[in-house]
């Protein structure tokens, strides 16, 4: 058995919730011997990313990575509809803080291109990953949280209705459905890529009885800091076994949830209750060109006035070359003792 395979299911096995009831570690380690009992290179762009290069270390500068695929959010409300985030007005803000924090993926609507690129590779795999900036009282480091899901496709390998392509992050941290940001100021990372049906994020999945079509199979709920450098090096390890498409591909950003936090921070992407469309920057523009006309409703990105009942057929053909993730943001203002 290829050792980043034992290294993966024993993880899983020991780690994640969610295992079958049926699942056993041997049924894990078994289903991850490769079918020809060879593995390929490793993709050392894809292993280089998560060792070097996504948590904007100073030594991953001369790191290549598709910077097109980097994810843009932008904030929806009625009255001023779309406004990329790191350019809200703070004045919709709380002066300071604590802050909880919930994100579910309300919407997935891919591009027609990467539409065939998914159905061609027949598995997607997204991470998340939400960080304090700040300790809550009483810890010694920051916390981290991180959650990975499977896109499954249908069984005749197509990519699943428009309606069932959302998850509950806070599902895959059990208890932990919100993530604590002291001071209100945190950051985020967001990464989605397709691979083939036989790679190991792919095979690891098909053994959990999933229950929606994007559904997390790996939660690490408040992991300190340390451990989530960790954690990356192990899944570059993992994800590099395989060859990468990209739809996102991004590296740590901070988020700010108070005007504080924002004051203090470069550039971050401002939290408020809502909706975001996440595009990629190679869209960011075909998309600021279009989006006076386009509101968000159930996570997807439609014409305004587009009723209710006719949004996901409206969601197919808006902005039919863009692909993008449509968010439900939740912040609660706290003080934690």
């Amino acid at each position: 058995m290829e050792r980043r395979d034992w290294l993966l299911l024993s993880l899983l096995g020991g780690c994640t919730p969610l295992l079958p009831e049926s699942g056993s570690v041997a049924s894990l380690l078994a289903a991850g011997l490769p079918a020809d009992g060879q593995a390929e290179p490793l993709d050392r762009s894809t292993l280089n990313f998560w060792r070097q290069q996504v948590r904007g270390s100073a030594r991953g500068q001369g790191v290549s990575w598709e910077a097109n695929r980097a994810p843009e959010f932008l904030l929806y409300t009625a009255d001023k509809g779309f406004v990329p985030a790191t350019d809200v007005d703070e004045s919709i803000l709380p002066s300071n803080g604590d802050a909880n924090v919930q994100v579910q993926v309300a919407g997935f609507r891919p591009s027609a291109a990467d539409q065939q690129k998914f159905e061609k590779s027949g598995h997607g795999s997204l991470r998340i990953d939400l960080q304090q900036a700040q300790p809550t009282k009483g810890m010694l480091e920051t916390l981290a949280f991180s959650a990975v899901a499977a896109l499954q496709p249908t069984k005749q390998g197509a990519l699943p209705p428009l309606d069932q392509l959302k998850m509950d992050v806070g599902t895959a941290w059990g208890k932990w459905q919100k993530v604590p940001l002291p001071g209100g100021s945190g950051s985020w990372t967001w990464n989605f890529f397709l691979q083939k049906k036989d790679s190991l994020l792919a095979r690891a999945a098909s053994l959990f009885s999933l229950a929606a079509p994007i559904a997390p199979i790996l939660g690490m709920p408040a992991i300190a800091k340390t451990a989530l450098g960790a954690f990356d090096n192990f899944f570059g390890h993992v994800q590099s076994s395989s060859p990468t498409q990209w739809l996102f591909q991004g590296v740590e950003l901070p988020v700010a949830a108070t005007r504080e936090a924002k004051d203090n921070l470069a550039s971050p992407i401002v939290l408020h209750s809502g909706s975001y469309a996440v595009v990629p920057r190679e869209a960011l523009s075909a998309f600021g060109k279009a989006m006076d006309k386009l509101e968000i409703n159930r996570g997807m990105v439609v014409p305004k006035g587009t009723k209710t009942t006719d949004v996901y057929d409206a969601a197919r053909e808006t902005i039919a070359d863009i692909t993008y993730l449509g968010l439900d943001v939740k912040v609660q203002h706290a003080v934690f003792e």
